[in-house]
């Protein structure tokens, strides 16, 4: 399980895609999550709103052995910094679809 990462690809279609030399991939670990003890990170959903892209990503947390929604923002797509987990609840969350309402810019 400690193995599971999030990284950014890039290329012209889903088959073709390759590790960007202007990324240092895994951009995100469970290393990287500081409020809770993590056994990986998965499942990365990203918006964008103004300038500023936000990631939500399931964390699994070691102590509950269940999935939280966490929370990272990048001024550019490429170097990410982890805020905090931002959904915990009594049940397993996963797959955070994200969209903006009222008010998104493009």
């Amino acid at each position: 399980k400690d193995d599971w990462a999030i990284a950014i690809y890039t290329g012209p279609s889903p088959t073709k895609l390759s590790d960007p030399p202007d990324i240092d991939n895994p951009v995100l670990t469970a290393a990287h999550v500081t409020d809770v003890e993590a056994d990986f990170v998965a499942d990365p959903f990203m918006v964008r709103e103004g300038k500023t892209w936000y990631m939500f990503f399931e964390v699994l947390t070691r102590s509950t052995n269940q999935g939280d929604i966490g929370l990272a923002e990048s001024p550019d797509g490429k170097a990410w910094t982890y805020r905090k987990i931002v959904l915990d609840e009594k049940f397993h969350l996963s797959y955070p679809y994200v969209f903006s309402h009222d008010g998104f810019e493009e």
